[in-house]
């Protein structure tokens, strides 16, 4: 199981994280630090160093709290980007040059990466500022870039670049919240599914809103909000079960989750 471990790069820079945290003393809480546009900052890593310079700077400030937080490469974000390809589609005039079975293809090989961690978060506040330090894998990197070209390509095939219908968002934030907090939508692993999940609880008032605003917005809210919670609650069970004297596998295998996913929520302890 090490060697899957080792290839995840991101995992063992967030248990050198923590461990490094802990021996500092600082106070550690398990989630995700946000705050309004006006009172963001993010660490920039080529003109100030890695996350130990941000740690110094956090240490100096007189900071004894800080928030940390990664998040997996999931299947459903594969499928997103599958589906977008599907429904980018050039048209007649063939001002669209690009080979849709090459999108898919080059797609696909990220479905590899499902369940590699993708982005992690160190932040702490300090004077009502939120200071963040943000890194994410550089595959992942150009997948975002991929997919954000993608999104673009879409937009002008299907005649929507300069005419886009302002979104209510206070609508979405109403069913995004509903969705992400489903118990359900943490399984679905698939845009049709969360989708199904969508349309099970609008009724027919789905076919006034905006899906894709609200599905996105959706796995923002659980990622950063509901699943951060999620994993405190887990490495509960998984500390009281550690102290009841089971080991790594037994303790997965109580919990219903991989063995990785039991040491990383136990590094440091």
């Amino acid at each position: 199981m090490r060697a899957a471990k080792r290839d995840d790069a991101l995992l063992e820079e967030v248990e050198s994280i923590i461990s490094d945290l802990k021996k500092q003393g600082f106070v550690l809480f398990y989630g995700w630090a946000h705050g309004g546009e006006s009172n963001v900052v993010y660490w920039n890593q080529e003109h100030g160093g890695d996350w130990r310079k941000f740690l110094e700077c956090a240490k100096a400030l007189g900071t004894d709290l800080l928030y940390v937080n990664w998040s997996p490469f999931e299947e459903f974000q594969v499928e997103e980007a599958l589906q977008r390809s599907d429904d980018g589609t050039p048209d007649d005039n063939k001002t669209d040059k690009r080979d849709p079975e090459r999108d898919l293809q080059e797609i696909e090989r990220y479905r590899d990466k499902v369940g590699l961690t993708a982005v992690i978060d160190v932040a702490f506040v300090h004077d009502e500022i939120t200071h963040i330090y943000q890194e994410s894998a550089d595959w992942f990197d150009t997948f975002e870039a991929l997919t954000e070209a993608q999104k673009e390509r879409s937009s002008v095939s299907n005649g929507f670049a300069h005419d886009v219908k302002p979104v209510d968002k206070a609508l979405v934030r109403k069913w995004a919240s509903e969705l992400a907090g489903h118990p359900r939508f943490r399984l679905a692993r698939t845009v049709d599914q969360r989708e199904y999940i969508l349309e099970s609880i609008a009724g027919d008032e789905i076919e006034k809103l905006p899906i894709g605003d609200i599905l996105a917005r959706a796995d923002a809210i659980y990622q950063f909000e509901l699943k951060p919670k999620e994993e405190e609650r887990i490495g509960e069970q998984a500390r009281i079960l550690r102290k009841q004297g089971l080991n790594i596998n037994a303790i997965a295998f109580k919990l219903g989750i991989p063995r990785d996913r039991v040491s990383a929520l136990l590094s440091g302890d």
